[in-house]
């Protein structure tokens, strides 16, 4: 090796008495971290994975309090409706708003209890509202969901009365009373 840079050193060799051309140093041989180094990279990594789970946790957590503030906030805006619609309990309007309680309650709150009231209140007060089938399907789905059996079968008698024989309400009630 030695012989080699002579070599390269005496070709490249000015004849005019100059200063030899600067010999380049030879570069340091790639350094290997030592292990305590190595050992903290990995920790580092895995703190910067748990920040980050952290992080999103937190994140999801503000989308579920911003969430439960609107649904709040839908809730309320549907009571003063109600309240401003008091005087005309028999219009659509007003069984629109409750039957949107009623379903605030039961979809976004998973408050059966208190959605089965709306529905009841709905089915009790206006029979003749358009979207009333609805309300019937949802009412037995609160009753399922709360297991009040009592209420399920008086409501599958009430089916029965109200809607035509051979309608799918009817038909629905009378099997699953038969069951």
């Amino acid at each position: 090796m030695l012989l080699v840079v002579a070599i390269i050193i005496a070709l490249r060799w000015n004849p005019r008495g100059d200063e030899p051309p600067p010999v380049a140093a030879p570069s340091p041989a790639p350094t290997v971290a030592p292990a305590p180094v190595a050992a903290e990279r990995a920790v580092d990594a895995e703190q910067a994975a748990m920040t980050r789970d952290l992080e999103a946790t937190l994140a999801r957590q503000r989308e579920h309090r911003q969430r439960r503030a609107e649904e709040k906030s839908n809730i309320e805006t549907h009571l003063d409706a109600l309240d401003t619609l008091g005087e005309e309990e028999d219009s659509d309007e007003y069984a629109s708003r409750v039957y949107a309680l009623g379903n605030l309650y039961q979809q976004k709150n998973l408050d059966f209890a208190t959605a089965a009231g709306y529905y009841e209140l709905l089915i009790d007060r206006h029979p003749r509202w358009p979207g009333i089938r609805g309300a019937y399907h949802q009412l037995i789905s609160c009753y399922v969901q709360t297991d009040n059996q009592t209420a399920l079968r008086l409501l599958y008698r009430k089916m029965i009365e109200v809607f035509p024989e051979d309608s799918e309400e009817a038909l629905y009630a009378e099997a699953a009373l038969s069951r």
